[in-house]
């Protein structure tokens, strides 16, 4: 026989066998009634066409099942797990109408360069149609240092706003209503004091200004160690002194300032740092429980506070997860309220803002940026947020270009008026996979809780380096698992382009930003009432003093006045943290 025809009649022989093949299969699909038929059927299947992996997980490490069924939600019960919306346990959100009543404030970061950049980077984006102001401050700005200070040398206006007085703070806002809008301050007490001081040198009723303050010193601590490093350098009782002041905020806001937020409870710097979806919210939850606690131990009612209580979360890759992550945020926050005794549902709430993973962005092909931001944007929309800020495609090489930031605010509003996806309220609801994943999530944040408070709590656990350890152990396991290729990131380990040529503007920030904002500063210090200065300096130092004896005293009032007086940033934050301080 001729090979030609040996040919032949081998693909005759394996066509005959694919038929027969197809009818089996045709014939067991036809009979296929139950679970454990299907998964005969699927092994049968896998023998010829294997799954890509051998096992599937989550960034937790939650293993995902090929398939989920109702036997998986079996033991939900829909009013008491998943509810409705604006109900306990606040599974589906925190409103009744949710987006379909109003979209989400729309609220991209902003902070350049000298304080006049960053003005006319607001006023672009107002013009755009972005609905909330969100200020970042430079690194010098965070850690209280002025200027013409040569800690600073470097680093004013690099990544955020540079601001050291009252008039840094005036020109970011010049021109711009303020105070008909909510406003983000991405800083800590010793900034805040200075907006509140302009808005009432304003005539602004102070009591009318919405926003919140990202206050959280934890999150300075744990998920930022250079913007605490001053801190963290000092001995026992700074970490403590440190969330005193953040509690000096909540006392003060709930007192005379009802419609701000005096905390935005922070994990997503945490997620940044190296926490995955569990240790993220529970390292947050716990930290949040301190503050709770030492509110409550100033004798504020926990009913009434707990309503300005707010919450920063990050949105990273792994979209069902992250989806489910909020729903179970929502669900575990309710509970803890609960057992600190907490009756108004409205002091129960998770009211998030969420500002999408840093770390998910690559220097290599940006553009892909933009894909991996939509994703994270539409995650966080379905998870129910409140406000949402989306990174521009080139932060992984510095601060965003004006056309990057009207691409990723551009990126919210076609989710918005164009998607459809929020027609509905929390419409994964009832998916076997998300109730089953939202279920996991929420046991595993609660016992993750738990387990931090039979610790200890916050502040020993970060004393210790618990905390640090967690974040360190899963930071290692992330990259570990890019270098092995275990963890597929689009254009660095998979798809990636030879010597690519990179096509981006860079937003450069000249040096002249820092001889401006040095002019100022010494101008400032020249220009004001040393007697006035003085007087208020010294109150503020002596408050700060007196509170290292007696935490409940609060430093607000005497930091806005120095303000007021032109004190600059660096005095302010000397008074509050003088070199002696805790040292020794």
């Amino acid at each position: 026989m001729s090979n030609e025809k040996k040919s032949k009649k081998e693909k005759r022989k394996r066509k005959d066998s694919l038929n027969r093949l197809k009818e089996q299969m045709i014939n067991y699909i036809n009979n296929i009634k139950t679970y454990e038929d299907w998964d005969k059927f699927v092994q049968m299947f896998m023998l010829r066409f294997p799954e890509r992996k051998k096992e599937f997980k989550t960034d937790s490490g939650i293993i995902v099942k090929r398939l989920y069924t109702p036997n998986d939600i079996k033991d939900i019960d829909y009013i008491k797990d998943i509810g409705f919306p604006a109900v306990p346990p606040f599974t589906r959100g925190v409103y009744p109408t949710m987006h379909r009543g109003r979209i989400w404030t729309q609220r991209l970061i902003c902070g350049t360069g000298t304080p006049e950049d960053t003005n006319k980077r607001l006023k672009f984006l107002i013009s755009q149609g972005q609905t909330g102001l969100n200020i970042i401050y430079d690194l010098p700005t965070h850690r209280g240092i002025d200027p013409d200070d040569p800690r600073a040398r470097g680093e004013i206006g690099k990544d955020g706003v540079n601001c050291a007085c009252l008039e840094d703070m005036r020109a970011i806002f010049k021109d711009i209503e303020y105070y008909n809008y909510s406003v983000s301050q991405i800083t800590a007490i010793h900034v805040l004091c200075m907006y509140i001081a302009m808005a009432e040198l304003d005539g602004v009723d102070i009591s009318t200004l919405r926003g919140t303050v990202q206050s959280d010193m934890f999150n300075a601590i744990q998920g930022c160690g250079a913007l605490a490093s001053d801190i963290t350098r000092r001995g026992k009782g700074a970490i403590e002194y440190s969330i005193d002041t953040c509690v000096d905020i909540i006392e003060f806001c709930t007192k005379y300032m009802p419609k701000w937020y005096p905390i935005s409870i922070v994990g997503r710097n945490i997620r940044e740092a190296g926490a995955d979806a569990v240790s993220e919210i529970a390292i947050a939850f716990s930290n949040g429980l301190c503050y709770v606690e030492k509110a409550m131990e100033r004798g504020l009612n926990i009913n009434e506070f707990g309503e300005r209580l707010s919450f920063m979360f990050c949105c990273e890759n792994n979209f069902f997860e992250e989806i489910a992550k909020f729903r179970a945020a929502r669900k575990v926050w309710y509970r803890l309220m609960k057992e600190k005794g907490a009756t108004n549902p409205l002091a129960m709430l998770v009211r998030m803002h969420v500002q999408n993973s840093s770390i998910a962005y690559t220097a290599q092909q940006p553009l892909n940026n933009i894909i991996r931001g939509t994703i994270h944007t539409m995650a966080a929309v379905l998870g129910g947020a409140q406000s949402l800020h989306t990174n521009a495609y080139d932060e992984a090489w510095g601060l965003p270009t004006e056309k990057a930031h009207m691409i990723a605010l551009r990126t919210q509003q076609i989710i918005a008026e164009e998607s459809g996806i929020m027609d509905t309220i929390d419409p994964l609801a009832g998916s076997y996979y998300v109730e089953a994943l939202t279920k996991e999530l929420e046991k595993r944040i609660y016992d993750m809780v738990k387990e931090m408070q039979e610790l200890g709590g916050s502040i020993e656990l970060t004393e210790n380096g618990w905390i640090a350890n967690i974040l360190e152990e899963n930071a290692y396991r992330y990259q570990r698992e890019i270098e092995e290729g275990k963890r597929i990131v689009v254009g660095v380990n998979k798809y990636v382009l030879e010597d690519e040529e990179l096509d981006i503007e860079i937003h450069e920030i000249p040096e002249e930003v820092a001889d401006h904002q040095i002019a100022r500063i010494k101008r400032v210090r020249a220009e004001r009432d040393p007697r006035k200065w003085e007087k208020a300096i010294e109150h503020l130092r002596e408050t700060c003093d007196a509170k290292v004896d007696d935490r409940k005293i609060n430093i607000m009032r005497p930091l806005i006045e120095a303000y007021k007086a032109n004190a600059t940033l660096g005095e302010c934050y000397n008074a509050i943290w003088p070199d002696y301080r805790f040292r020794g």
